[in-house]
């Protein structure tokens, strides 16, 4: 008998929970929780193409200049109080002078840094330049010929956002290896633009 009640327990405990798990309200709320989650770490980790791509002509950092380019900016949803992003990249052979840029490595890859930093619309950027860092796999583009600038907000000092400073960093690598792909996929050179949206 005894054996028979705590059995009877057992399954309207087992009961109760099934329901609490089947309910709509606590379904909706759970899926709800889940989907809200997931939209703001998805856009947390997004950056988007707000301007451009456009045909310019000259560089910055390169004195006074008509080197052809295509420039653009993105904005990161995360950080939407900073500057954009600016971004230009030119098929055109290029000469750093070592007076003027500096040797780095920007997210664990070669680049040159220019010296004395660079300043738009009242912002302060890191312009870093990764001199043609794309491999020839492409089908009319010529990855290979293509170098990249990428003006990127300075965070600086103890007050500065570390958060910020990484999502800059991810956007680095994000920005280049999605731009080598739609290079080597463009059917010509002229065909060169920049991805509208990137994750990581």
């Amino acid at each position: 008998m005894r054996r028979g009640a705590a059995m009877r327990k057992v399954l309207c405990a087992a009961a109760l929970a099934l329901c609490a798990v089947c309910a709509p309200g606590a379904q909706n709320a759970s899926a709800s929780a889940r989907s809200g989650a997931g939209t703001r770490a998805k856009a947390a980790a997004r950056a988007l193409l707000v301007q451009g791509a456009e045909a310019v002509k000259g560089l910055p950092h390169f004195g006074r200049n008509a080197l052809p380019a295509i420039s653009g900016e993105y904005r990161l949803l995360s950080l939407a109080d900073s500057p954009p992003v600016l971004v230009w990249m030119t098929d055109q052979a290029l000469y750093l002078a070592p007076a003027d840029w500096a040797s780095v490595r920007v997210a664990s890859r070669p680049a040159h840094e220019a010296r004395g930093g660079f300043a738009s619309g009242g912002a302060a950027y890191r312009l870093v330049l990764f001199d043609r860092p794309f491999s020839a796999l492409g089908q009319g583009a010529d990855p290979s010929l293509w170098s990249v600038l990428i003006a990127i907000p300075e965070v600086r000092g103890a007050d500065g956002d570390p958060e910020a400073a990484r999502e800059f960093d991810r956007f680095v690598p994000t920005f280049l290896d999605r731009l080598s792909y739609f290079l080597s996929n463009a059917r010509a050179r002229t065909d060169a633009s920049f991805p509208a949206v990137l994750d990581w």
